[in-house]
């Protein structure tokens, strides 16, 4: 009667087939560029959502209080400027962003 093999052996097996058909299908090179592009499309993401927070109807001071209960104090002076600077830059960002979001998710 024949020996079967090992559960052991079977999952080595079944892990160095795996590790070699990716190799050939270049998972790697596929994932590595479709993080690249996820990264590249988060960027314009959160420049869009910082132009849109004027338009929310709530003054800055009120966003800004909003905020102070959730952030950390290290952190909380570093989102005050941000939050600040979004509320005194101009609409012409929100266009620029909204594209590059849009060029860089449909690359990914």
């Amino acid at each position: 009667m024949e020996e079967k093999p090992t559960i052991r052996y079977r999952t080595k097996r079944f892990a160095k087939k795996t590790l070699l058909d990716w190799g050939e299908r270049n998972v790697g090179t596929y994932a590595s560029s479709m993080v690249f592009f996820f990264i590249l499309s988060v960027i314009p993401l959160l420049i869009l959502l910082l132009q849109l927070l004027p338009h929310l109807g709530l003054t800055r001071f009120e966003l800004l209080d909003f905020l102070f209960q959730l952030i950390p104090e290290v952190g909380y002076g570093l989102v005050a400027g941000i939050v600040s600077e979004a509320y005194r830059t101009s609409g012409s960002v929100v266009t620029f962003s909204a594209l590059t979001l849009f060029w860089s998710a449909a690359r990914g």
